[in-house]
């Protein structure tokens, strides 16, 4: 229903409809304003664990696509844009701590992460004549996924690519309302993994919450002596998170 043609409009209402009425009614119109501005359901809604304990929230890749489609008709365009050295995506570096990793020797790098940054492109046409081009919105973001042993490059830039597409499409304004409380969770850096067998184990329960039999048979090892701390804490971490999400 229209927003000016309700019988019963709240404080909050008001404010949305003198918005669009000042501002957005020039760009784009109401009926599309209120597909973006519109509450995220719960039930395309999924958590992920976060700092301190905290559990974010999030919507999946393809609760976005459909929500562009409803409002622009398919009218729109998702891009990968270069990165500075040309390729289609930034593999960040994560140190490795001399004491903790490498015996005593220089810092060494190992890879952390993929960087993508993709441009949303909207194009805006007259209902009544949709070769008629009445405005063009872009909206740009970078999306990071964290290298996970196991994963294919193919993956890993899809994952980023994603993550990437969500960010510029909250820029204009769809599941908006899941981060009005969380700003900062996707800058948060991940807890250091473990530096020795001793630390993986005694980690487990209080972080993961899961059991020495259980992290071996979910990383497919045989035994303690097939642990690899630092590498299998960050795999397990995510298959952990996936489980809880599935």
């Amino acid at each position: 229903m229209p927003l000016q043609n309700s019988v019963n409009v709240t404080k909050d209402d008001a404010i949305v409809l003198r918005d669009f009425n000042d501002v957005v009614a020039t760009v784009i119109n109401e009926a599309q304003f209120a597909i973006l501005q519109g509450r995220t359901p719960k039930s395309v809604i999924k958590t992920r664990p976060g700092k301190g304990k905290k559990t974010f929230s999030y919507v999946p890749h393809g609760y976005v696509t459909s929500v562009l489609n409803k409002a622009f008709g398919f009218n729109w365009d998702w891009e990968i844009l270069p990165q500075e050295n040309g390729q289609m995506f930034l593999v960040l570096p994560q140190i490795m701590g001399p004491d903790r990793y490498n015996e005593g020797k220089d810092c060494q790098w190992r890879p952390g992460s993929i960087l993508v940054h993709g441009r949303l492109t909207i194009r805006l046409v007259n209902p009544k004549d949709l070769t008629c081009l009445l405005a063009t919105i872009t909206k740009t973001a970078t999306g990071e996924k964290e290298i996970i042993r196991g994963m294919t490059w193919g993956g890993l830039v899809k994952s980023a690519e994603s993550d990437a597409l969500k960010k510029a499409a909250t820029r204009l304004g769809i599941a908006i309302d899941l981060y009005w409380q969380d700003d900062d969770a996707d800058y948060i850096p991940a807890a250091e993994p473990p530096a020795n067998k001793a630390e993986f184990i005694v980690r487990l329960g209080k972080e993961l919450g899961i059991t020495v039999q259980d992290a071996l048979k979910m990383l497919g090892k045989s035994g303690l002596p097939d642990l690899e701390p630092a590498e299998d804490w960050v795999r397990l971490r995510e298959l952990v998170k996936g489980k809880k999400n599935g």
